[in-house]
């Protein structure tokens, strides 16, 4: 994805949620622990998300994040979004720290958090890289392609 295209994207916070759902950072679905019944996504302004889970039947609310790795963290969906283009663009972490106006221990922890998930991801799922007399090398601070 282009710069401006990404720019546009992270204009409207609905579609930052949608594209983050797309690639699997959010979940799609969740269900109400009271009822029992799957929750439905509804704009919500006191949410720093935007949007949040809402039971239809008991009106009960969830975070977005419930589920993900980031349900602890503090950081906007679009600066994260923005921090996580930026990375896959081989942006030095100094500079997107100073982009995002983050501390650059905010920066640092985010990317070691993105490491861990993408390795986890990696160990749960099995895939074999490479194979006999293949060299492999990964970055695994790669987990959004744009």
């Amino acid at each position: 994805m282009r710069f401006l295209e990404f720019c546009s994207l992270v204009s409207n916070k609905r579609s930052i949620v949608d594209y983050l759902r797309t690639h699997g950072v959010l979940r799609s679905t969740c269900r109400c622990e009271t009822c029992n019944r799957d929750l439905g996504t509804q704009a919500y302004n006191n949410s720093a998300d935007g949007c949040v889970f809402r039971c239809s039947s008991c009106k009960k609310t969830k975070s977005l994040r419930i589920g993900s790795f980031l349900v602890d963290c503090r950081i906007p969906l679009d600066t994260f979004a923005c921090f996580v283009y930026l990375l896959n663009a081989d942006v030095l972490l100094k500079h997107i720290a100073f982009m995002l106006d983050l501390h650059e221990n905010t920066i640092v922890n985010y990317a070691n958090l993105i490491r861990e998930e993408r390795g986890r991801d990696l160990m749960e799922h099995g895939e074999m890289l490479g194979g006999p007399g293949a060299r492999v090398q990964v970055n695994l601070t790669y987990f959004i392609n744009y």
